[in-house]
């Protein structure tokens, strides 16, 4: 894998904590107390070794590393029951570890923004800040943070 400028992960987890992480590829993400793990997370929803984040080519890359619930990327499943376990990711796009069912948001909702640019992660904090857990968007359009 190639060197790049350091990515950031900044995660709101669902005791509406926020946590920033540098990601430096290859980064491994999986459930809190798991060893390691670049992105630890409390939530049982995500697995011990759920996905990584890869740079190639100057681009980076979400793979899911066969995790039972997978994760929604912009509104769109990745891994899981989902046909895809690979995608590129982009700066500004949402990822949530959620079930996502037609009861609503799990109790162990984690959501995070993935940027490239330290400006979009204080955008982040301050609608952190401001948003419950609830309402930070997850649906299939790209996120609008400028």
């Amino acid at each position: 894998m190639e060197q790049r400028k350091d990515a950031l992960l900044t995660v709101f987890d669902a005791n509406l904590q926020l946590f920033k992480y540098t990601i430096r590829c290859p980064a491994q993400i999986g459930r809190k107390g798991s060893t390691d793990k670049d992105v630890p997370l409390a939530s049982s929803i995500v697995s011990r070794n759920h996905s990584e984040i890869l740079l190639n080519n100057g681009k980076y890359y979400y793979c899911d590393k066969g995790s039972l619930n997978g994760t929604w990327i912009n509104g769109v499943l990745i891994g899981g029951k989902a046909d895809a376990n690979v995608c590129e990711l982009h700066d500004g796009d949402v990822l949530s570890f959620d079930l996502l069912s037609t009861e609503g948001s799990h109790p162990e909702r984690v959501v995070a923004l993935f940027s490239t640019t330290l400006e979009r992660s204080c955008k982040w904090k301050r609608l952190a800040l401001t948003d419950s857990l609830a309402s930070v968007p997850i649906g299939r359009e790209k996120n609008t943070l400028t």
